[in-house]
């Protein structure tokens, strides 16, 4: 069945292959259906109110949840209730249409705002979990593309048609079978992430220790001022500028500059936002010029082991360049660093640029006008603390180790993510059925209908 199938066309094919299934529509398998709340910003005895920010995928972002004051007269029966599910009414982007569903499952006084909307499901006639899964699959599918329309550069859900869609469910039991291994797999995702927060936050521990203890014993210490800060460091250690161990300190353009452009495919184009947070590419970012392009930007061609530091907006972000990158280019907002030094290899000087020895000393010279911004001149006069090139793979080991448990954990989070995307399609469609299986059902499934 094609990716690009209406709503009504899969609940009926749905319902050809699975005779026990039944179709109805949304709104008849509602029991509540509410706007949302805004109020005014709080003074200091607010509610919570979730907001377009609030949704992460299979899970609800706490970590900026709005504290608006809303009259009792005015809440009504909005406060959300375990079980609920809030649909994006309005909002959205090119890339992300509205549509999209959270499952709500907080304890406490939450409300919703006044751009998604609250479906209460009718536990006597369909399973709360399951709801949400049918809903944020037909979501996942592309399904309620056809149903936004723009206005003033908002999308808004035709809710009236969105209500109206067909619903193809299966029997309460299956129902909560299928709930249930998805949802076994939803917490499976979560564990994985929260390993992956935890082994981020001790890569990042060992980066600042590392840098100013050393792998060895280092009973003499030796401190010097980097900025506003005095660092104390191995006594044989030795500390020099950047550009002593450089042979170029630059930066890009970007093609636009000349007058070309970007295309669908080719040289690789590295930006900030190409960088990730904790070190390392991601490809799915990269922009892409033709070979007219790379070749007029030959001052900015990448090689092998190339370093990339940012200096302008996200300040700090630093990955290093490998060949699977190559051939690339970069922009003016990243410093490109090559080093040329026997003594220094340029992973080491890569890890030494996230420690908290460099990142709080650039917020001490960054200037700010529109964004924030380092020169390269600031960034050629950087303090390099250095060990032995011995000592240097030590402390690059200890690094990668933690480093390759991040990546297995973000591996296994792809695959978690693809077993789902292949349940989902083959569960929810009826292709796979569970009436035989002996699926066991948690709490967490069964409360909800």
């Amino acid at each position: 069945m094609s990716e690009e199938a209406t709503l009504d066309e899969f609940a009926s094919t749905s319902g050809n292959r699975n005779k026990e299934w039944s179709e109805e529509k949304l709104r008849n398998l509602i029991e509540r259906d509410e706007a949302g709340v805004w109020g005014d910003e709080s003074s200091g005895n607010g509610v919570r109110v979730l907001r377009a920010t609030n949704y992460a995928p299979n899970n609800i972002d706490l970590s900026d949840v709005a504290i608006r004051d809303i009259p009792d007269s005015k809440k009504g029966s909005k406060e959300l209730k375990s079980g609920d599910i809030v649909v994006e009414r309005s909002g959205g982007s090119a890339d992300q249409p509205v549509g999209r569903v959270l499952f709500f499952d907080l304890e406490g006084e939450y409300y919703h705002g006044n751009f998604l909307r609250q479906l209460r499901p009718d536990t006597s006639k369909i399973n709360s979990r399951y709801l949400y899964y049918r809903l944020d699959y037909d979501y996942r599918r592309g399904n309620t593309k056809p149903l936004q329309t723009n206005t003033t550069n908002i999308r808004n859900l035709q809710y009236t048609s969105y209500l109206n869609q067909n619903i193809s469910t299966p029997p309460k039991s299956q129902q909560r079978k299928i709930a249930t291994v998805l949802y076994t797999v939803d917490r499976a995702i979560e564990k994985t992430n929260e390993i992956i927060t935890h082994v981020e936050k001790l890569r990042k521990a060992i980066i600042d220790r590392i840098f100013t203890s050393g792998y060895r014993e280092h009973p003499q210490r030796q401190s010097e001022y980097i900025g506003p800060r005095k660092v104390e460091y191995p006594a044989e250690w030795s500390s020099v500028n950047l550009e002593e161990i450089t042979s170029k300190v630059t930066k890009g353009k970007t093609p636009t500059s000349y007058g070309s452009d970007y295309v669908d495919s080719g040289i690789n184009f590295i930006k900030v936002e190409s960088i990730r947070e904790s070190g390392g590419f991601d490809k799915t970012m990269f922009d892409y010029i033709g070979n007219d392009a790379h070749e007029h930007l030959s001052g900015s061609e990448l090689q092998d082991d190339d370093i990339l530091f940012s200096i302008a907006g996200a300040l700090g972000k630093v990955a290093i360049v490998t060949k699977s990158q190559l051939p690339a280019n970069t922009n003016q907002a990243l410093a490109l660093i090559r080093i040329d030094d026997s003594r220094v290899l340029p992973e080491y000087v890569r890890y030494y640029l996230e420690t908290a020895i460099i990142q709080k000393y650039i917020q001490s010279i960054a200037t700010t006008t529109a964004q924030s911004n380092l020169n390269l001149k600031q960034v050629s006069e950087f303090r390099v603390l250095l060990p032995d090139v011995d000592e240097q793979k030590e402390i690059l080991e200890a690094i990668q180790a933690v480093e390759r448990r991040l990546e297995n954990e973000r591996l296994q989070k792809q695959t978690l993510k693809r077993l789902k995307r292949g349940l989902m399609q083959d569960l929810l469609s009826g292709t796979v059925r569970t009436t035989d299986t002996n699926i066991e059902v948690p709490e967490e499934i069964a409360q909800y209908g």
